[in-house]
This record gives structure tokens, C-alpha cells and sequence, in this order.
């Protein structure tokens, strides 16, 4: 693993009252990558900063501007957003749960690593990725699901909820809260964190 060091001013009214209130004014980062059989996670910490509620988001694109050169929001069609609004209530590129079982809310966005969202397939699944910015302490860490099976939308799937493996069967039941992945209308997966990387159940195909 390589270790890299950052130092920045904080230059924002937030920032300096968090300075003052004892967390540093510099930021330290350290990235490891690491392939799995099913998914690609990149590993990035980011020292002295709060992992708080209100700044999860926030603090989850900072850590992807350092990771990735480029990247934005996916995209979503018409018929998902109809959808998202009507039947889930909730945006279909954001979710917030607790996703490593510590306690704390994480968050998982819906992104691609590219300049400008990409609509159509296969360039889209080669594209998409899930970001997932779990609120470690001191720091928090971003994990990158590279191509994650389904890249319509994102949700949440509640800790305690049936396991079910389209192969395997029954598998029990979800440990933590954990990532859903939809082919709109089509097939899914369920991405959970086992304690050392984020497996995949495929339940819908």
C-alpha cells in the first residue's frame, strides 16, 4: 500500500470553525487498491474530518474528487425517476444506511467515471460505479463497486431482510443494511459488506 500526504488550507467558514474546535486544518489521505472476484474497491481515507450526518454527502464527493480524475451523478432515465418518485419516495443515485454494521450512517451514491452521465448501454454498466463512503473513525473511507450487475438505480435494502441468491437460494438473512442494484424491470443485485469486502447476491435475472 502507498501512502500520500496532502496538506490544504481550509478556506471554508465550516471548516475553520471545525479547526478551532480541535480537528486540524490539514488532510491526509491513503488509497490502496485492491481486486476482489467480485468487485473492484478502492480504499481512501481522509484524516480530520468528521464523519457527521449532515456532512456525508459532502464529504463522500470530496473523497471521490481525490480518487477519481473525473466523474458525475449517473444518469437516470424518465421511466426511473417517474418511478423513484411514485413508488420509493426516495432518490434513485442515493442511499443512507449503516453499511458496515459500526453504528454510524454511511452513504452510497450512484456515480460514473466519466465527464458527462452516459445513457446508453454496454458503455453505461462499463461506466457506472457505486461509491460507497462509510463514516469510519477517525476518518472515512470510500469504497468503489466497479460494474455493479444493475446500473439503473440504487436502494436500500434493511438489515434483517430475507437473503436470496437467484442460484444459491435461500441464504439467510442481511447481517447489515445493504445495496441494492436494479435492471429496471429486469433483473438486480444486493451488494453487503461481509467485514472485509462487499459481496454480491444476485437476486433478480
Amino acid at each position: 500500500m502507498t501512502n500520500n500526504a496532502i496538506s490544504a488550507d481550509v478556506q471554508t467558514r465550516r471548516f475553520a470553525l471545525l479547526w478551532r474546535a480541535g480537528y486540524g486544518e490539514h488532510w491526509t489521505y491513503f488509497m490502496t487498491k485492491q481486486l476482489f472476484a467480485t468487485a473492484t474497491l478502492v480504499s481512501l481515507f481522509a484524516i480530520n474530518l468528521p464523519a457527521c450526518a449532515a456532512d456525508l454527502e459532502t464529504s463522500c464527493k470530496t473523497l471521490l474528487n481525490q480518487a477519481l480524475p473525473v466523474w458525475t451523478m449517473a444518469s437516470v432515465s424518465a421511466d426511473v425517476k417517474a418511478f423513484a418518485a411514485a413508488e420509493l419516495q426516495a432518490d434513485p443515485l442515493k442511499i443512507r444506511g449503516d453499511f458496515d454494521g459500526d453504528g454510524r450512517q454511511d452513504i452510497a451514491l450512484l456515480i460514473q467515471n466519466r465527464a458527462q452521465p452516459v445513457f446508453e448501454e454496454p458503455d453505461r454498466i462499463k461506466a457506472t460505479r457505486i461509491a460507497v463512503c462509510l463514516a469510519k473513525v477517525p476518518a472515512m473511507v470510500l469504497r468503489l463497486i466497479a460494474e455493479p450487475y444493475c446500473d439503473d438505480f440504487i436502494y436500500l435494502v434493511r438489515k434483517g431482510d430475507a437473503m436470496y441468491d437467484i442460484e444459491a437460494g435461500d441464504l439467510g438473512k442481511y447481517p447489515v443494511d445493504a445495496i441494492g442494484t436494479t435492471c429496471f424491470e429486469k433483473a438486480g443485485a444486493v451488494f453487503f459488506f461481509d467485514g472485509k469486502d462487499f459481496r454480491r447476491i444476485v437476486n433478480g435475472d
